[in-house]
């Protein structure tokens, strides 16, 4: 008669203990089977609080590669952009958001790297590099055309 309870006793714990273990694998296994998020799923942060100031967005990111200070991207003068400008602005923001290696094996990273601005800061940010080089509205619409 001893034995019965013992073997109850015994069944009881082992029932126990894997019911803990299962309730320990359902609480990990989101913690382990979820994705890792990638930069567009994560809740951006306002890049500069969401401004469009295209001078102030390229003095904080584009500068740092497109001064004429370094020889990662080309600076701003005209002559080096006149094969971008002739593409035509539309173009120039598909490049900006998108990212290009170049024919000489630069690298234009999507969003300039910053993966949080918006399409609206990096257009207006193009749009603001454009109008510094004195480019002419026809030469940068011919290729929204």
């Amino acid at each position: 008669m001893l034995r019965r309870p013992m073997i109850l006793l015994s069944l009881l714990a082992l029932v126990g203990i894997a019911a803990g273990i299962a309730l320990l694998a359902l609480a990990w296994l989101p913690l382990r089977s979820a994705p890792p998020s990638t930069p567009r799923e994560r809740t951006p942060t306002m890049v500069m609080g969401g401004s469009t100031d295209g001078r102030q967005l390229y003095q904080q990111i584009c500068a740092n590669c497109h001064s004429s200070k370094t020889d990662i991207a080309p600076p701003l003068i005209p002559a080096l952009w006149q094969p971008r400008l002739a593409q035509g602005r539309p173009m120039l923001y598909r490049h900006a958001i998108e990212g290009k290696r170049g024919a000489d094996g630069r690298f234009m990273p999507p969003r300039g790297g910053n993966p949080y601005l918006t399409d609206e800061q990096v257009r207006a940010t193009v749009d603001w590099m454009v109008d510094q080089l004195g480019s002419s509205t026809e030469s940068t619409q011919q290729g929204a055309n």
